[in-house]
Parts: structure tokens; sequence; C-alpha cells
């Protein structure tokens, strides 16, 4: 299930906000090809798999100042097929804020920050690999606090 909607709140502020809600899981259990079972994975949920993501935006642009803030919240996924391991879920706040200028706002700086509270998170699960149980992780580190100019000019 996913929702999204914007409200604008003035000519130049807005509301965004969306959520996502999943629920897959894994129909069958695995069986080797004498009929064994492998992993018991009927009901558990798939991997890397989060049941609720949201995000939430408050922008602001008047034609010439603009801005923006936004959070974007993640849940717990699992890293293993039998759901016995996971990475707990994780909120990120990022903002920008820039100016427009010149005759015809051709030019603009921007200041964009990424991960504004440098908050510690898993960013991947599973890059070289799977288990059916236990721990054999394969995590990434998520991207730390980042700032960012940009200088665009239009012609």
């Amino acid at each position: 299930v996913e929702a999204a909607g914007e409200y604008k709140i003035t000519d130049a502020l807005s509301l965004f906000a969306s959520y996502t809600y999943t629920d897959a899981t894994y129909r069958d259990d695995v069986f080797d090809g004498a009929g064994g079972l492998v992993a018991a994975t009927s009901g558990k949920t798939v991997l890397d798999s989060p049941k609720h993501m949201a995000r939430g935006e408050l922008g602001y642009d008047d034609g010439s100042f603009f801005g923006r803030v936004s959070g974007n919240y993640m849940s717990k996924r699992f890293f293993n097929y039998l759901n016995d391991r996971s990475v707990p879920g994780r909120f990120l706040v990022d903002a920008a804020l820039g100016y427009r200028f010149g005759d015809e706002k051709q030019f603009e700086i921007q200041l964009n920050a990424s991960n504004l509270f440098d908050k510690e998170y898993v960013g991947t699960v599973n890059s070289s690999g799977v288990g059916n149980s236990g721990d054999r992780q394969t995590l990434l580190v998520g991207a730390p606090q980042q700032f960012f100019v940009t200088l665009k000019a239009g012609f």
C-alpha cells in the first residue's frame, strides 16, 4: 500500500508526505532435490523488505529564496531467510537552502545537507550473499553526514 500527498499551505510553502506499507512474505519452504527441508521460509518476511517507510518534507520557494527539510523513516529489515537477524529501523533528516539571482533568476547557489544529524545506520544488507539463519551478515554502513554546495547557471 502506498499513499502520497502534497498540501500547498501558501503559494511559497508546501508540505509533502508519503507512506508505504509492505507485507511481503515467502509462500513456500525450500527443499533440496531429495525432498529434505533446507529452510522453513514459508510465511517469513522477504529479505531487506521493511514493512514501513515514510517521508515528510516541508518546502519553501518564493522564486528567489528556497529551502526544504525532510525526514525519512524505514523500519527494521531482516538479513537472513529465517528472520532471526535484522538491522534496526532508522530515521534520517536532509535539508537544503538556496537562493536564485540575476535578471531572470538564471543563477543559483544551494547548500545541501544529507544525514543532517549524522545518524549511524546500516545502509545496505546482504551485499555479498545471504544465509538461511544466524549471523552471516554482509552489512554496509550508511552514508555519514555530508554537506554540498551547488552553483548553477542558466543560459
